[in-house]
């Protein structure tokens, strides 16, 4: 840049010209003028937080539902997401140009989360969108930006907006403790309900096959372990035998030439003492068929069986 007054190429708009004195063309800025504004630094706190919450739900989704199509989409979805804010993060705490953008596209979608999501994703977009921060992530050095650029960043300071932001910012963050702490065990809750079904599904499909043997032979398959159902069923009455239940253990099965019973040990695999009582309301409780039904099976909401409640 030039000097308004006499011409003379300038080093610094921060410095009077060495050659007339002007200092017409200055710009007062203390200490850095890229420096990171704490607001900046809230969002990326919000951003790491928001990563790590989504990343546990999506690692808790395929650790815990394994085989469940929905629960692998779900979970890939989420460490993605918890991998686009934290990536985000670390662009923001380096004024990159292309975290600006990210973080826009975030704050954009979170619009949906409406009431307090749609206050804090709009707040921040405007933010985003404000002279001075597009500045900051221009990926200029202080040294580059112009006098105009100069002016931006020392007119930046303190707003009614930024203020709004940093205060419901701050206040958001315990509310992500309490969010984590609703949507984890509920999400937990519904991978062994899935896995309960996945159970009940894969001991009806035996119970057909080997309904269809018996009109076929006029007996049972005797069978004492899920490999032995294999020989008899597979191929003419199955295209496979499902193995493991839903929670990963093999199905207990005792079939007799005058009737079958299968069993699954439930989430804690353990065989249950007490004869088959109907419908259950633990995870831990076996699923039992035997001749032609279900004598045990979940019904209605189901807890750990160390549930106080039980």
């Amino acid at each position: 840049m030039y000097c308004p007054h006499c011409g003379k190429q300038l080093l610094s708009p921060r410095d009077a010209c060495p050659s007339c004195g002007s200092t017409q063309h200055t710009v007062r800025i203390e200490g850095d003028p890229m420096k990171r504004p704490v607001l900046v630094t809230l969002i990326i706190v919000v951003d790491v937080l928001a990563g790590l919450l989504f990343s546990v739900l999506g690692l808790a989704s395929l650790l815990f539902g394994p085989g469940d199509p929905f629960l692998l989409v779900f979970g890939g979805l989420m460490l993605a997401l918890g991998g686009w804010h934290l990536a985000t993060a670390m662009g923001l705490w380096g004024l990159e140009p292309w975290a600006r953008n990210a973080q826009i596209l975030l704050s954009i979608a979170g619009l949906l989360g409406f009431p307090i999501g749609t206050l804090i994703s709009s707040l921040i977009v405007l933010f985003m969108f404000k002279p001075a921060t597009r500045v900051l992530f221009s990926g200029k050095s202080a040294e580059q930006l112009t006098i105009d650029e100069l002016r931006l960043l020392a007119d930046r300071g303190g707003n009614t907006a930024t203020i709004a932001v940093i205060v419901v910012v701050l206040a958001m963050l315990p509310m992500c403790g309490v969010i984590s702490a609703i949507a984890i065990p509920n999400l937990l809750n519904a991978i062994d309900r899935g896995k309960q079904k996945r159970s009940i599904a894969d001991i009806r499909s035996m119970a057909a096959a080997v309904e269809e043997y018996s009109i076929d032979h006029d007996e049972y398959p005797e069978a004492q372990t899920i490999e032995d159902l294999e020989s008899a069923l597979v191929p003419a009455y199955m295209q496979t035998t499902p193995k493991l239940d839903g929670w990963g253990r093999p199905f207990v099965v005792s079939c007799k030439p005058i009737g079958c019973e299968f069993r699954s040990l439930g989430k804690d695999g353990i065989a249950d003492s007490s004869p088959p009582r109907g419908p259950t309301s633990s995870f831990d409780e076996d699923i039992v068929f035997s001749n032609g039904q279900f004598v045990q099976w979940p019904e209605g909401r189901q807890r750990e069986k160390t549930d106080p409640a039980g």
